[in-house]
């Protein structure tokens, strides 16, 4: 008799998901307050408020990837997602939780990855955009500043053996380029 939400294979796959993070998907589960990832000693940290729980920038919610603990030892918080065409099954436990899982007291989300079968199987994305896409700033003769966005990938799996060995891989890459414009004071 836990709390908490699933979200299947198929729901990832259809979801918009912003900057294809798979951690967005904690905003779908009841008690999620706020869900905010920063980038501020260098890595990406999520603070996640949940049922009222309090974040003090050390972490109250325990991120699993695969049965494996999956977080930061520096403030307790979970470490990067794998890419949302990797990711077969997504589970958030927000109260009645097993012992064995609650190492903080707001939150469990768990994370499994796709495996390999007896089938090849795989996916390509791409997802691409230029200052062709932006609007151009009213009353400024200047015209577009530089923009562009790329986001693209794969995953492949299939057997190594038949019955025996399988084996499954993804891969997800961002180039983002922009100007910075300079104004004398």
């Amino acid at each position: 008799a836990t709390l908490g939400t699933s979200i299947s294979n198929v729901q990832i796959d259809n979801l918009p998901l912003i900057s294809r993070d798979t951690y967005a998907l904690l905003s779908l589960t009841p008690g999620v307050q706020n869900n905010a990832n920063s980038n501020s000693l260098g890595f990406i940290e999520y603070h996640v408020y949940i049922n009222g729980s309090t974040d003090d920038f050390t972490g109250q919610v325990s991120y699993y990837l695969d049965g494996g603990l999956n977080m930061t030892g520096l403030r307790n918080s979970g470490n990067a997602s794998p890419n949302p065409d990797a990711t077969s099954q997504y589970d958030v436990q927000t109260n009645n939780f097993s012992a064995q899982l609650g190492r903080y007291a707001a939150a469990v989300v768990s994370i499994v990855t796709k495996s390999g079968t007896n089938q090849w199987h795989g996916s390509a994305f791409e997802y691409y955009r230029s200052r062709n896409f932006n609007a151009t700033t009213h009353n400024v003769t200047t015209g577009k500043t530089p923009y562009v966005q790329h986001r693209f990938g794969a995953t492949f799996g299939g057997p190594i053996r038949r019955n025996k060995d399988f084996f499954f891989g993804s891969y997800g890459g961002y180039r983002y380029r922009t100007a910075t414009q300079y104004t004398s004071p």
